[in-house]
């Protein structure tokens, strides 16, 4: 048997008017996409090929499930257009897409039973297509026919069910396997490289995966579910909510019943949401405030642009050197050193509205990370901004690119990115 996943425009909406750039086959559940819980219950199905026909089609989708090999089984991605019913589905993707006995996930939905097996107890003959199309849910088209599995089902139709869900789900996975290693203690679930400062208090029921950091005295209060590559900064209180992946809280925070992502915080009972921008940055060109940073960062700029111009000459005069990653750096930063020294840039990015800066947060990391988590760095940096850690910064960039043979910035990412 194969499977279909459907994931078309009918009852979410809201997804890309609360979460814009996401598609709904990627929205997670206990920090993993819907697209990845269904490819497991495939898999327990004993399912060996998926096609998943998506009409929103973003690329992120298909880098992140690849094909299907973590499964045992085939992941084909199909670009579909809107469709009333499976049949209409099929005839865009005839030929590609086999027409019997094939299980289709019409929707985000998922079957709420006991066991996997059950899904395909007992299905039913579908009657007539309601006029505004065939309703979310479970089928199977077998010898021509469209059956309905008539399961219970756990839906995402709304802003507010698809957030219970996450929390349902938590207390009583049922099959839905829990994301993480083994709970280190009862109801407390962590992925891989979490990082806890002193005084951290994490309460059960919490799911929390992989590259997340936790900064002192932060308190996860129960039913917290926090997604990959998360940064909780000091003093923070969460309880009842969802971090998405790739986002940055800042420090004395106050969380309770919402959704975060990036920099957004979401309200799903009510569907209203806050955008926290990145406190207004003064034009450097136009307005420099004489302080002790200032100061220490002006200075630092006219002592890096003596020290590092013979090295600047020699990449310029000699492309060859550029091959090295100390020269290419050099090459890079040195011109921006020179606008901090006249006011017109900071010597260290501040935050993710600053677009003229010689170093950032993430040069000092020694593995290649992504373009939002360098932009959580740099948001750190905003909410940690001192002159110990702006020369700690220089002094780590450079010393990395000077000891190492490889550059660990990601390919093809631009300084301003």
């Amino acid at each position: 048997m194969r499977a279909c996943l459907y994931i078309g425009p009918r009852n979410n909406g809201w997804v890309g008017e609360l979460l814009p750039g996401k598609s709904p086959g990627e929205l997670p559940i206990l920090g993993q996409s819907w697209c990845r819980h269904v490819a497991g219950l495939c898999s327990q199905l004993k399912i060996d090929r998926i096609y998943i026909a998506d009409v929103f089609y973003y690329p992120e989708l298909t880098t992140r499930l690849g094909d299907g090999s973590y499964w045992d089984l085939r992941i084909d991605f199909r670009r579909s257009e809107p469709a009333a019913s499976p049949q209409e589905l099929l005839a865009q993707h005839r030929g590609a897409i086999p027409e019997d006995d094939l299980l289709i996930f019409w929707g985000q939905v998922l079957p709420d039973l006991p066991e996997p097996e059950l899904l395909l107890a007992d299905p039913q003959p579908v009657g007539d297509l309601p006029a505004d199309g065939l309703p979310d849910g479970i089928y199977l088209l077998r010898g021509g026919r469209l059956l309905r599995c008539p399961c219970p089902l756990h839906r995402m139709d709304s802003p507010q069910a698809y957030f219970e869900l996450n929390f349902r789900l938590l207390r009583e996975p049922g099959i839905y396997t829990i994301p993480g290693y083994s709970p280190a203690h009862d109801g407390i679930y962590f992925g891989q490289n979490l990082v806890t400062m002193p005084n951290a208090r994490i309460r059960p029921t919490t799911v929390i995966r992989g590259n997340c950091f936790l900064g002192r005295s932060v308190q996860l209060n129960g039913d917290v579910i926090i997604s990959d590559d998360v940064v909780i900064d000091d003093y923070t209180v969460i309880k009842h909510s969802i971090i998405l992946g790739n986002t940055y809280v800042g420090r004395n925070m106050w969380i309770e019943n919402k959704v975060f992502v990036g920099n957004r915080v979401i309200d799903m009972a009510s569907g209203a949401f806050v955008d926290l921008n990145d406190p207004s940055l003064a034009d450097k060109a136009k307005v420099k405030h004489l302080d002790t940073f200032t100061v220490i960062e002006t200075l630092s700029a006219m002592a890096l642009s003596v020290a590092l111009l013979p090295w600047y000459l020699a990449a310029r005069l000699l492309p060859v050197l550029t091959r090295l990653p100390f020269f290419r750096y050099v090459r890079r930063v040195y011109p921006p050193c020179l606008r901090v020294f006249f006011g017109r840039a900071s010597l260290v990015r501040i935050g993710t509205a600053d677009q003229h800066y010689a170093f950032r947060y993430s040069d000092q990391w020694t593995v290649p990370h992504t373009v939002q988590q360098k932009k959580m760095g740099d948001t750190f940096f905003l909410q940690h901004r001192s002159v110990r850690l702006m020369l700690a910064v220089v002094v780590r960039s450079l010393l990395l690119r000077l000891f190492i043979l490889s550059e660990p910035s990601a390919e093809g990412e631009s300084q301003n990115a």
